[in-house]
């Protein structure tokens, strides 16, 4: 019987260390990112997936500081850099942007933006 209980023992510290380690190299998930956001310290931006208009995800706010296309990088006030694609579905409110211009984007979970002022 001694000799189960140390056998149940080791096992449930082996358990607890594995599922430590485990929830350490994996991450948080609710600290993930979505695609078409990614930090500013990173070289490459993820392209928006979503080339049409779709459901509303969230509104980005910040500077445009760069256009290449249809894909403009916008760095929210947070630091965040975000690769936003617009198309001719978008409702542009004021005009066109350059950059520089301060912005409010409505975006798709993909990236599109359906609004952009």
């Amino acid at each position: 019987m001694e000799k189960m209980k140390g056998m149940l023992t080791a096992s449930a510290v082996a358990l607890a260390f594995g599922i430590g380690s485990l929830a350490c190299s994996s991450g948080s998930i609710a600290g993930s990112t979505p695609s078409a956001t990614v930090s500013q310290s990173s070289s490459k931006i993820k392209l928006p997936t979503d080339t049409a208009s779709g459901p509303a995800y969230r509104t980005v706010s910040g500077k445009v500081i760069k256009i290449k296309g249809p894909y403009y990088d916008v760095e929210e006030y947070t630091g965040t850099v975000v690769r936003i694609h617009v198309s001719r579905d978008t409702v542009r409110l004021n005009g066109n942007k350059k950059p520089g211009d301060s912005i409010r984007a409505e975006i798709t979970q993909g990236g599109h933006a359906n609004s952009f002022q």
